[in-house]
C-alpha cells in the first residue's frame, strides 16, 4: 500500500500550532488574570460595606488592580489591594499608641448614638466626630478642669473631683458642653447634658456626663479585619472556571470547534 505524504499540510499545522504556543497560549493565561484580578476587586468593592463602617466613597475607590502585562508565561502575575495605607493595617491589625499627654481617644457608643450598646456598630455622629469637638481651656479667666492637653486646674481647685464638679459648673453656665474629666481609673471628653443654669454651688442640678471619647489607655490593639485574603481566596477557586471561558472564546476566535 503507498502512502501520500502532504508536506504541505503538515507544515500548516506546525504553523498553527506554533502561533498557538506563542501568541493565543500567553493571551489566554494574560487574560485569565487579568480577569481573576477585575473580578476580585469587584468582589472585595461589594463586601467592603458588610465588613467595614464606610463614610465616603474612598475607602471602596482605593480598591485597585493591576493587570498582567504580555511576556514569559512563568513571569505573568495580576494585582489587586488598597492604595491606602489604613487599608492595610485593618487587614492585618495594629497597634495605635498616644502621641500626647493623654490616652488614645476610642469613640463610645454614645458617640454613635448606640448609648449602652457593646460593641458600637455604627459610624460616630458628625456633630460628636473629634476633629469637630473645640474643648474650652478658659472661661472669663478661670481655666476649666484639667484641660484637654493644657496644664494646671481651676484656680479654687485643687483635686481632680474638685476640678470636675467646677468643669461641669462651667460647661452648664457657658454652654461650651464639650469637656475633659479626669477620674481615678477613667479619663475622657464627655458631653455634659441637662443642668440648670442657675445653682450656687456643687453639682448643677440635672447636669448628667456622657463619655464621647474615652482616653483612658496609652495604647490599643485593633483586631485583623480582614477583607482581602477572604475575597482573593474565593477568586482563586474560580481561577478554573474563569479559565475555560478564556480559552473557548480565542479557540473559537480561532475558529476551531470543540
Amino acid at each position: 500500500m503507498d502512502f501520500d505524504f502532504d508536506t504541505d499540510s503538515v507544515e500548516n499545522l506546525e504553523r498553527d500550532l506554533r502561533y498557538v504556543a506563542e501568541q493565543t497560549f500567553p493571551r489566554v493565561v494574560q487574560y485569565t488574570l487579568n480577569r481573576a484580578a477585575f473580578g476580585a476587586r469587584k468582589r472585595i468593592q461589594a463586601e467592603l460595606k458588610n465588613k467595614m463602617e464606610l463614610r465616603n466613597k474612598w475607602t471602596a475607590g482605593s480598591i485597585q488592580y493591576r493587570q498582567a502585562q504580555r511576556g514569559r508565561i512563568d513571569g505573568m502575575a495580576s494585582e489587586v489591594g488598597s492604595a491606602a495605607e489604613y487599608m492595610r493595617r485593618q487587614e492585618s491589625g495594629f497597634t495605635e499608641r498616644a502621641g500626647g499627654r493623654w490616652g488614645v481617644p476610642i469613640p463610645t457608643s454614645y458617640a454613635a448614638g448606640q448609648e449602652g450598646a457593646q460593641p458600637r456598630t455604627k459610624l460616630v455622629r458628625k456633630a460628636n466626630r473629634l476633629q469637630r469637638i473645640k474643648l474650652k481651656t478658659k472661661w472669663r479667666g478661670v481655666t476649666i478642669g484639667a484641660g484637654y492637653g493644657a496644664k494646671g486646674g481651676t484656680r479654687k481647685a485643687r483635686t481632680d473631683k474638685q476640678r470636675n464638679v467646677r468643669s461641669v459648673q462651667i460647661a452648664v453656665t457657658s454652654g461650651a458642653r464639650f469637656i475633659f474629666l479626669k477620674f481615678p481609673r477613667r479619663r475622657g471628653i464627655f458631653r455634659v447634658v441637662g443642668g440648670r443654669k442657675k445653682f450656687k454651688k456643687g453639682w448643677p442640678d440635672g447636669a448628667k456626663l456622657k463619655m464621647v471619647y474615652d482616653l483612658t489607655s496609652r495604647s490599643v490593639t485593633v483586631r485583623p479585619h480582614p477583607w482581602l485574603e477572604p475575597e482573593v481566596e474565593k477568586t482563586i477557586g474560580d481561577l478554573p472556571k474563569i479559565y475555560r471561558r478564556v480559552l473557548l472564546r480565542e479557540l473559537k476566535r480561532l475558529g476551531v470547534g470543540l
